[in-house]
């Protein structure tokens, strides 16, 4: 039973009716002794409430999630940095690059390219959409050259930046390659440039880790050890060592068969935003966490709280009730 305890009533000459201000119900008190099994189910309740959404949440699974994802586009722009390796139809191996060093060494496979690049930044924020390219490489067609593949290392560097993770800043190199039983005269090739990682970014809060052991860029080391140029297999081995690499998703490559004294490569890098996972700071796992207790803890409180007033109210627990309506006595059930 209910009934109103604080009133205020406004009550004029003329006999009008009494406001409704403010109201509580009444509450039934009931007691047990410390040592009774009231009181032991008491003492359960409450660990059974502290407890048993934890326990829940940990038996469901990612409760401590340590691990997130955000889709970040990352600053692209080219080092001007190229090796050029192509192969003619007599297995002839000719070469290029930007290194004066690498070219010295090349000696009569040395063939100078042409290399224009250009960034597209579309919305103008100051991170280009695509990165393209357009390399000429010429031929004595005369002379019988022809052109069956040919493969193209480009130096690059991203930054990943984003106020969830540290930011990372990376050297990298890209390579597309192609070959062909038929004689080409120009290539089209479009890719994806995107970040492979051997683990997950560290949080802002932490200083960043060097994405490889020592520094790294492309024609770092243009001589191998016995004075040879370096190769683009040498080149792509040494960057494969370091924990954050650039990758390509290449589509179909376009190949035009055909003698010509000027083969044409016309490379598009696109640049889409990509899902970089990252580790989470210990607030943001509280806070998950904190999220998922709350979710099973008001259930579980609901569902314990009905069954701890059940068991008292209908005597399965023996207590002694106060009711302030009443004149205070002992029941036992």
């Amino acid at each position: 039973p209910y009934t109103t305890l604080f009133r205020s009533l406004s009550v004029c000459s003329r006999g009008h009716a009494a406001m409704l201000i403010y109201s509580r119900p009444i509450t039934r008190d009931y007691h047990a002794n410390r040592a009774s099994c009231a009181s032991c189910w008491s003492a359960c309740y409450i660990l059974l409430l502290i407890i048993l959404p934890y326990v829940l949440a940990i038996a469901m699974g990612a409760f401590w999630t340590k691990d997130a994802f955000e889709r970040e586009q990352p600053g692209v722009r080219f080092r001007h940095e190229v090796l050029v390796e192509g192969h003619l139809i007599d297995g002839t191996a000719i070469g290029w690059s930007t290194s004066d060093q690498l070219n010295t060494a090349l000696g009569e496979r040395l063939r100078p390219c042409q290399l224009r690049a250009w960034p597209e930044d579309t919305d103008r924020d100051g991170k280009p959409e695509a990165l393209q390219f357009s390399l000429k490489v010429p031929l004595d067609a005369d002379g019988g050259e022809r052109l069956h593949g040919l493969t193209v290392l480009l130096g690059l560097e991203a930054v990943y930046a984003s106020d969830r993770f540290a930011d990372l800043r990376l050297n990298g190199s890209v390579l597309v390659a192609h070959q062909s039983g038929l004689a080409g005269a120009r290539w089209r090739q479009h890719a994806d440039v995107g970040l492979r990682t051997s683990s997950p970014l560290r949080p802002a809060s932490l200083e960043p880790r060097k994405p490889c052991a020592s520094p790294f860029w492309l024609l770092q080391q243009p001589l191998s050890l016995d004075g040879q140029p370096t190769t683009a297999e040498a080149e792509v081995d040494r960057y494969a060592a370091c924990n954050e690499t650039l990758a390509l998703a290449a589509q179909p490559p376009l190949w035009t068969p055909g003698a010509t004294d000027l083969f044409e490569l016309r490379l598009t890098l696109h640049v889409p935003s990509a899902r970089i996972a990252y580790q989470q700071g210990a607030l943001a796992q509280l806070k998950f966490g904190w999220v998922q207790y709350l979710a099973l803890a008001l259930p579980i409180y609901w569902i314990l709280g009905s069954a701890r007033g059940l068991a008292i109210r209908h005597g399965v627990l023996t207590t002694r009730m106060h009711d302030p309506l009443r004149q205070t006595k002992s029941k036992a059930f």
